[in-house]
């Protein structure tokens, strides 16, 4: 017989309540997750990758403003600058955004969304948003994407 099985006949109660203690402790600590997963959508706590069922359950697309402009990543330049060849015809300088610097990679030949700054319209502009591969059929069939 196991060491840990070994039950001396004195204290065996004591252990064996215990023993019973922790397995309804254990028992009512499932309950409450799987409570808790069930209260809080289909999604439990937030573990997991989330699918995606339809386009309508995707984020809504970042569509150009009156100022901005569409443009392809023609350059990399280093020091989150590249150069983008825009639909207006200029070439600008542009900086990424610091809120997309570590969350979307820009590489040469993406379709990227520009505003250009107040001064310097022409010459300079902030990155504020890249596109996917199937946003940009949805660009081109809705005339937004002349390039």
């Amino acid at each position: 017989m196991p060491p840990f099985l070994q039950v001396v006949e004195a204290g065996s109660k004591a252990i064996r309540t215990q023993k019973v203690l922790l397995f309804d402790l254990l028992l009512s600590m499932k309950m409450l997750l799987l409570i808790a997963q069930l209260s809080s959508g289909e999604r439990g706590f937030g573990m997991g990758k989330r699918r995606i069922y339809s386009e309508k359950e995707l984020k809504p697309r970042v569509l150009p403003k009156t100022t901005d402009v569409l443009g392809t990543a023609e350059k990399m330049l280093g020091n989150d600058r590249l150069m983008v060849k825009c639909q207006d015809g200029h070439t600008r300088l542009c900086r990424i955004r610091g809120k997309m610097k570590r969350r979307a990679w820009i590489r040469r030949g993406d379709i990227v969304l520009v505003s250009p700054w107040d001064f310097q319209f022409e010459q300079r502009g902030d990155i504020i948003w890249r596109y996917k591969r199937n946003q940009l059929e949805w660009l081109r069939t809705e005339g937004y994407l002349e390039i």
